[in-house]
């Protein structure tokens, strides 16, 4: 028969080499919360099985509570990572509350003698922990909504794996902790079905699954990060000229007969002066404000993205010129109320409109727009002007 000392050595080799391919391949490639609070979890989990090594030693009054407490710790972790995918946090009260018991219940039942001080405790947190976090993972998996539907089916693999093991754990928990509530630690049963042998299979299982499932996880975040570097525009965040082009043709090419569309070209007035002036992180500040100006303006199935430089595109969707020239107006005026109010230098704004047409491609749509544009920089800036359209005469 293996002995206690032998299966935790291998849990904690096991949980060491987890630990090192989370942190050495997954953290270099993959910036995903779930991959950070998973390393953390198997530093923990790694911790405490080193610690439980003491027992029987002169030190084991100090290590009893230690193992329990980090145990407990990296349950808490494997939910946070849980919550992590769901992008939801956990109240650091809570987790302080957790193991503030951990460390309290092993303390005062005498770890000097026994080793399984602060047991039943123990067992509840480190059942409960991962079964929330269990939990979390099925309602991703099994859920509706808007980030479970654009999930891969790499992804969803990930995830049923997540769930299904941390289910298997939280379940084999749980019997632990009612045997040894209704047995006691010393019992036969316990020592059959909660030993330390059993146990340490089921938790190398369960690491390797879910580390499995974190590696998945970690490839499916890599690939939309460069997804999202290659499709938009990292200063400010809107659609890079690229894809802006590809999705405004399409969108473009698939309106419905009649819709009024329109295509705006915008950029920010003097926006060399304001460089020159007060820097390039003042002007960087105002193209992102300018950015986020328009996007507050746009429904969800319209377009803003950035040419270059200064200068922005924006498709609107069932909207005639007259329309898109009073919302480009409104940007403007959010844009420069924004600035105003957040330092100097603040510039203004010119746009040009031209009305989509059936048979005009986006490109031949954005030079009309960028000919109104140069009319309302032609006619003193900080104005709009539709291509086709007279200005209105001054009063």
């Amino acid at each position: 028969m293996i002995d206690p000392t032998s299966v935790r050595l291998a849990l904690a080799v096991v949980v060491v080499l987890a630990a090192v391919h989370t942190l050495l391949v997954l953290r270099r490639t993959s910036r995903a919360p779930v991959v950070a609070w998973w390393a953390g979890a198997l530093a923990a989990y790694g911790s405490s099985t080193v610690l439980y090594l003491a027992n029987g030693s002169a030190f084991q009054a100090f290590t009893v509570p230690l193992a329990n407490t980090a145990g407990v710790l990296g349950g808490l972790l494997v939910l946070r990572a849980a919550r992590a995918l769901r992008g939801r946090g956990l109240p650091w009260w809570l987790s302080a509350g957790v193991l503030a018991g951990a460390l309290g219940t092993a303390v005062t039942e005498d770890p000097g003698h026994d080793t399984w001080a602060g047991g039943a405790y123990y067992l509840a947190a480190m059942g409960g922990t991962v079964g929330v976090a269990a939990g979390e993972t099925w309602r991703l998996r099994l859920g509706r909504s808007p980030s479970a539907s654009r999930m891969s089916p790499s992804e969803r693999g990930a995830i049923l794996t997540f769930a299904a093991a941390g289910s298997l754990y939280a379940a084999f928990y749980g019997l632990r902790w009612a045997i040894y509530v209704t047995e006691g630690p010393g019992s036969d049963l316990f020592g059959s079905l909660g030993g330390t042998g059993l146990t340490t299979l089921i938790l190398i299982a369960t690491v390797t699954a879910v580390t499995l499932a974190v590696t998945h996880l970690a490839d499916a975040a890599h690939r939309d990060e460069l997804r999202r570097r290659a499709t938009t525009d990292d200063l400010t965040g809107v659609l890079g000229r690229g894809e802006l082009l590809a999705r405004a043709a399409r969108l473009v090419a698939r309106r419905p007969d009649g819709r009024p569309d329109a295509v705006v070209v915008a950029d920010l007035d003097f926006f060399k002066r304001v460089n020159d002036t007060h820097g390039h992180a003042e002007g960087d500040r105002a193209l992102v404000s300018f950015a986020r100006a328009w996007r507050r303006e746009l429904r969800a199935d319209e377009l803003i993205g950035r040419l270059g430089g200064d200068e922005f595109v924006a498709v609107l969707v069932d909207a005639t010129p007259g329309q898109a020239a009073a919302r480009a107006d409104a940007v403007t005026r959010r844009f420069v109320a924004e600035l105003e109010a957040g330092g100097p230098g603040a510039p203004t704004a010119s746009h040009g409109v031209a009305a989509v047409e059936d048979g005009v491609t986006i490109e031949a749509l954005i030079a009309r727009a960028d000919a109104a544009l140069y009319e309302a920089k032609a006619a003193g800036r900080n104005t709009v002007r539709v291509h086709g359209e007279a200005p209105e005469p001054a009063a």
